[in-house]
C-alpha cells in the first residue's frame, strides 16, 4: 500500500486527521480573543486548544508562553487610554479599534 492510499484510508477511519496532525505539529497557540460586553469591548488572552479544548482545561502541558505574552501586553497596554486591566490575563477596552490595533500589534509581536 502506497502513502497516499494509507492517508485516503486514515481519512476515510477520522475525517479530522488532518486537523489532528497540524495540532500535534503545532501544539496550542496563544490568542487574543476580542468580544462585546455591552458598550465596552473584552480583551482575554488564553491557551487555544482548538479541537481539544476539553484537554486544555485540566492540562499544564503545552501553555506556549502564556505568562511572558500576559506580561508583555501588560507592559504595552499600561500606557493606553481608554483600557483598564480586570484580571490577569483580561483588558476591557471602550473603542473596538484599538482593541483590534492592540490585536495587530500583538500578532505583529508574536507570530506563531
Amino acid at each position: 500500500m502506497n502513502s497516499s492510499a494509507w492517508q485516503q484510508t486514515l481519512r476515510m477511519l477520522n475525517p479530522d486527521i488532518d486537523t489532528l496532525q497540524q495540532f500535534m505539529e503545532s501544539g496550542p497557540q496563544v490568542k487574543p480573543k476580542l468580544r462585546s460586553a455591552g458598550r465596552i469591548w473584552v480583551l482575554e488572552i488564553n491557551v487555544d486548544w482548538g479541537i481539544f479544548e476539553d484537554y486544555g482545561k485540566t492540562s499544564s502541558w503545552g501553555k506556549p508562553n502564556l505568562d511572558q505574552r500576559v506580561i508583555w501586553s501588560y507592559k504595552q497596554l499600561e500606557t493606553w487610554d481608554n483600557v483598564s486591566r480586570q484580571a490577569w490575563n483580561m483588558w476591557h477596552f471602550k473603542r473596538k479599534k484599538d482593541a483590534e490595533k492592540f490585536i495587530t500589534l500583538y500578532n505583529l509581536t508574536w507570530a506563531e
